[in-house]
């Protein structure tokens, strides 16, 4: 488990799982460094973390923008020395409709931050965690609308499973370096996305009933709960992680952390699959 502290970016970072990650990251002892389009917000949380004792910065970028990302990561590394963890929360829900209903402009913002913006990010830190002696950890939140398909998902879906490849392909690319590169899917959670999906036409997508049902069963799941089962698992000695797409909620991979002194059960997770 984790000995020593870390430097952490924490992408998406203004809201929901990322602010629960940087947060409970500040709080084990790690230097925080917080990007989202956010400047106030960010601003504001990094202020929260400092004043309860922990260390934190904010770096007001889109990550989407090649060039503001690539500026940041430089800042960051010049900084602190490295770069040891990137949990990469960046993402957008939107658009919640059938193909034929979205344009092409819709599809353009969403590719840009879940997929462009996963690909410069991972790239920045991947160069700068190979040439580190320690290497580190790239994670990346991904959702089992990757592998399962719902109706008025067509873009965050087949988004989601492309970052589900890159984190495959560049844990082959880097199984000779000591760099670990992941995905996990965490269920569904209260956020600002599980709030959207309440809100979108049934007719749109098809799953919102489910959804208004989870939320009325108090049976989403916890930003908090997860950010830390997220921490205990980044900690680990575990190489055989790398290249893994893990879902919090499966009694297989609950089974593989408890080898690796990470406890948590199903209990913990009780949306739909």
């Amino acid at each position: 488990m984790q000995k020593t502290k870390r430097v952490l970016v924490v992408t998406g970072a203004s809201a929901g799982l990322g602010k629960a990650l940087a947060q409970e990251s500040a709080s084990r002892g790690d230097r925080v460094t917080l990007i989202s389009r956010s400047k106030e917000k960010l601003k504001q949380l990094a202020a929260m973390i400092v004043a309860g004792g922990g260390e934190a910065e904010s770096f007001p970028a889109d990550i989407s923008q090649e060039d503001a990302i690539i500026d940041v990561m430089t800042k960051i590394q010049k900084q602190y020395g490295s770069i040891d963890l990137l949990l990469n929360c960046a993402g957008v829900l939107e658009p919640v409709a059938p193909l034929i209903k979205i344009s092409g402009k819709e599809i353009q913002t969403s590719l840009l931050t879940n997929v462009f913006g996963a690909y410069i990010i991972t790239r920045e830190a991947l160069k700068r965690m190979i040439a580190q002696k320690n290497g580190g950890d790239i994670v990346h939140i991904t959702s089992s609308a990757a592998e399962n398909p719902y109706a008025g998902w067509s873009a965050y879906g087949s988004q989601k499973a492309a970052l589900n490849m890159l984190t495959r392909i560049v844990a082959l690319e880097t199984e000779n370096t000591p760099v670990r590169i992941y995905a996990i899917s965490p269920g569904p959670f209260e956020s600002h996305m599980q709030q959207l999906l309440r809100g979108s036409d049934p007719a749109d997508f098809p799953q919102h009933d489910r959804f208004i049902q989870l939320y009325r069963d108090n049976a989403l799941g916890s930003a908090d709960k997860i950010a830390r089962i997220i921490l205990d698992i980044t900690a680990t000695n575990w190489p055989e992680l790398s290249g893994r797409i893990a879902d919090l909620r499966s009694g297989e991979f609950q089974d593989d952390c408890a080898r690796h002194d990470v406890h948590f059960t199903t209990q913990d997770f009780k949306g739909f699959h």
